[in-house]
């Protein structure tokens, strides 16, 4: 009965503990942009510990503004990113380039999402 009550009272102690940092950690706001920046760079070059898979989740998109459409998508393709094309309207697809992105570039995305690229007439 006591190793019982010993191991119970280890786990209620154990439990407020957690609780305790749950707490502290859902009340804390990053409000300066920079600062939130410096965690999730930390977090997603390596330096921080991702438990769930133990690997970078996340690439930096590259600016493709100006690039040809294949060019582009082989830009894209080799971060382990997807593209789909937004053509300006109607009509054959020569001599396009990419004249927006979204998301932009530098932005943090997960391998395998999609890139919007928007394309006008060079």
């Amino acid at each position: 009965m006591k190793r019982f009550l010993a191991g119970t009272v280890t786990g209620i102690a154990l439990a407020a503990l957690i609780g305790a940092a749950l707490l502290l950690f859902t009340d804390l706001r990053v409000t300066d942009q920079s600062v939130r920046e410096e965690i999730s760079h930390a977090l997603l070059d390596g330096q921080g510990v991702f438990p769930c898979c133990g690997k970078r989740p996340s690439v930096s998109v590259p600016n493709v503004v100006g690039s040809s459409a294949e060019a582009a998508r082989t830009a894209l393709k080799d971060d382990g990113l997807e593209t789909r094309f937004v053509a300006p309207g109607p009509g054959p697809a020569t001599g396009l380039v990419v004249g927006a992105q979204d998301p932009s570039a530098g932005t943090l995305a997960s391998p395998g999402s999609t890139i919007s690229l928007y394309l006008r007439g060079e």
